[in-house]
């Protein structure tokens, strides 16, 4: 399904910051991104602007097939001969592997177009997305949009591509008790049905205006934050420790 020209206008109701790359051009990327499996296909058309770091190109990826950001992400890179992988680093037990998603821009992987990459999302359900750069543009964006889009995004925690096509058999005979326990897992209502090819471009891009909306939010609170924290140990009001008396020493 294409966006509607006027849909679009929804992402110009905030003031445009403008994108820059290293030789001071405005940079756009357009992905072309499919899960791979599915069927019917479902991909999608994405406008990302170029500053992105990855994992904002991982919640640009969440909004455009509607999936809910409650699990792990990878993006894999084949940089020869290795395979590049970054996500979000595990505190307690890091992989040394796994580079860090948060400080990885995204146009130091995609440099030529038609370069390819994976994107994993969940890694016990294993929902594997297959990215192309099909564009680079000058357009400035002030967030991501969805140009097209077909096919539903599989519900959470359906136990992979293979979980999915069993629910769609499934739920083709809407008698059985099997349909029956899927029609309420996925919350349908009497009449309703679950359509694999259904994709609403207009509300994908409500979604990821919404993302991008929450996600400046969420900085804004983290900036002020620091400065509460920071501010009194800058103007010496937070008295410094004492040191124990010694009989209190081990």
């Amino acid at each position: 399904m294409l966006a509607n020209p006027r849909s679009l206008k929804l992402f110009t109701c905030f003031k445009t910051r403008r994108n820059y790359n290293r030789h001071g051009m405005i940079m756009s990327y357009l992905f072309y991104i499919e899960l791979d499996g599915s069927n019917p296909l479902a991909w999608r058309k994405i406008a990302v602007p170029s500053t992105y770091f990855l994992n904002k190109l991982h919640l640009a990826i969440q909004g455009a097939f509607g999936w809910e950001n409650s699990h792990l992400f990878e993006f894999c890179v084949r940089a020869s001969p290795a395979l590049m992988r970054y996500g979000i680093l595990d505190d307690l037990d890091p992989d040394p592997e796994v580079l860090d998603a948060r400080k990885t821009k995204m146009s130091k992987l995609f440099k030529e177009v038609g370069q390819r990459s994976e994107y994993i999302y969940d890694f016990g359900d294993y929902w594997k997305h297959r990215i192309t750069l099909e564009k680079v543009d000058s357009e400035d964006l002030a967030r991501p949009y969805c140009l097209e889009g077909v096919g539903a995004c599989p519900p959470e925690d359906a136990v992979g591509i293979h979980g999915y096509d069993q629910m769609l058999e499934a739920v083709k005979s809407p008698k059985s008790d099997e349909a029956k326990e899927y029609r309420e897992w996925l919350g349908l209502t009497k009449g309703e049905q679950w359509d694999p090819a259904f994709c609403s471009v207009r509300l994908v891009n409500k979604r990821l205006c919404l993302i991008e909306r929450v996600y400046r939010s969420w900085l804004k609170i983290k900036r002020i934050c620091r400065i509460y924290i920071l501010l009194p140990v800058v103007m010496g009001r937070v008295k410094q420790p004492q040191a124990l008396p010694s009989s209190l020493k081990f």
